[in-house]
């Protein structure tokens, strides 16, 4: 029996609304298994490049010399491959909360690229509980239906980051095609 209520994953289609962006990173992204930031690369017409980079080991808190180089990094990555803009996700373990650590990581990658030519798209976290959408500063719409809303650093928390996932969200993860 084929699943017609949700029209099937393009990889080739622009990433025109929130919606459409959740819908991917969530293909991509369905658990978090460790803390890293991935960067997801866009063409201009907000089409996703076949470029995925990941960065282990990111502390709790981003220090700026070090989001600096990232940001270098990425901006040769982008020259490489033609990318207008990027999406962040940054990786934890724990509920979809929002922490003080997550808005700190948003904020500093929404700088990271400040007059660059490669610019931030969107940040968004990955957790146990899946993908949640920070900011979205590229999409069409303002208000996503059907997908979580927008984080708030008003709700951000100060909690330890917990331990690694669950061994049935582990099994999840790695039953994916493309991680």
């Amino acid at each position: 029996m084929t699943d017609t209520a949700s029209p099937a994953l393009d990889l080739h289609r622009p990433l025109r609304t929130t919606p459409d962006l959740h819908r991917l990173l969530t293909h991509f992204f369905p658990v978090a298994i460790r803390r890293q930031l991935w960067t997801l690369f866009l063409d201009a017409a907000d089409v996703p490049l076949p470029v995925v980079v990941p960065l282990e080991g990111i502390p709790l808190r981003p220090a700026a010399e070090a989001v600096g180089r990232w940001a270098d990094a990425v901006q040769a990555v982008a020259r490489e491959f033609g990318a207008s803009r990027v999406v962040f996700v940054v990786e934890r373990t724990g509920s979809r909360a929002v922490r003080a650590s997550d808005t700190a990581w948003r904020d500093a990658l929404l700088r990271s690229l400040d007059d660059r030519p490669c610019g931030v798209r969107a940040v968004a976290t990955c957790t146990d509980d899946g993908v949640d959408v920070l900011i979205d500063v590229g999409a069409s719409d303002t208000a996503p239906a059907g997908v979580p809303a927008p984080a708030s650093a008003r709700a951000a928390l100060a909690v330890a980051p917990a331990g690694q996932a669950s061994p049935s969200r582990r099994a999840a993860s790695e039953r994916v095609a493309v991680r």
